[in-house]
């Protein structure tokens, strides 16, 4: 096997395997008809997306949708590691949060939009406001429904980290610190990433809800604008933005499993 066809395989690249057998004069016709499944049809997909996409990208404030999510995730990522943490480390800890985790953990954000308005509306008051209520809500709304899965794959890593390792750690005389740091962070890293995937795919689908709901410019409140309007072009909008929310949403989830 050649290394243009190792890097295919590792890569998931099939139209360069394709392209190479094609060049090579292997089976030109089955490599053809590969070459066009793998990469001219997916090109031509992307290309009539774009079409729709100048049509109607002007309308749509993405910046403002992946601002919000990303403040939110990175909320809950601030609270939910450290707690998944002491989860891990501590079986009383556990015994005391885990009840509540498994209590807030299906609760619809539906559910905590309300209540994170009044509370913003009454605490946020300011004539001249640097971020606007609709936006700290929406942020908020994220931040408590996509903690869980976090603090839940964090916990487990942290339970599951090797004994022999953490013998040593109790051998060496290692501070509390230094053993979070050299031993179990890297050891539970694997899980702390599952889960901030699983959190921030959950933030973004939550993040259009609690849009539409608040009324905070983006992806959701256009959406929400649309269905109102009713216009003959609403429909076509309207699913311009469903697949700018799955093309987002896609990314982010590469991004991290990239990281």
């Amino acid at each position: 096997m050649s290394n243009i066809d190792v890097t295919a395989k590792t890569y998931n690249l099939p139209w360069l395997a394709q392209a190479m057998d094609w060049l090579a004069g292997d089976g030109a016709e089955r490599a053809a008809g590969g070459l066009i499944r793998h990469l001219l049809l997916p090109l031509i997909g992307i290309g009539l997306f774009l079409m729709l996409w100048a049509a109607a990208a002007s309308q749509i404030q993405i910046w403002t949708s992946l601002v919000t999510v990303m403040v939110g995730f990175l909320l809950a990522s601030l609270i939910a590691i450290p707690l998944g943490i002491l989860c891990g480390m501590s079986a009383a800890v556990y015994a005391a949060v885990n009840p509540l985790i498994q209590v807030f953990k299906p609760v619809s954000p539906l559910a905590w939009l309300p209540l994170v308005t009044i509370i913003v509306s009454a605490v946020y008051v300011s004539d001249d406001p640097l971020l606007s209520k609709s936006f700290i809500i929406s942020a908020m709304t994220v931040t408590l429904c996509c903690l869980w899965p976090t603090v839940i794959n964090t916990t487990v890593g942290v339970a599951t980290v090797d004994r022999d390792l953490m013998n040593v750690s109790r051998v060496l005389r290692l501070t509390w610190f230094k053993q979070t740091v050299k031993i179990i962070l890297p050891s539970a890293l694997p899980m702390i990433f599952t889960g901030l995937r699983l959190s921030l795919g959950i933030g973004w689908m939550v993040l259009i809800a609690a849009e539409m709901l608040a009324q905070n410019p983006g992806l959701g409140k256009f959406v929400w604008d649309e269905f109102q309007n009713g216009s003959s072009n609403s429909l076509a909008r309207i699913m311009v933005a469903v697949f700018v929310i799955g093309f987002i949403g896609f990314a982010l989830d590469r991004g991290m499993l990239m990281l």
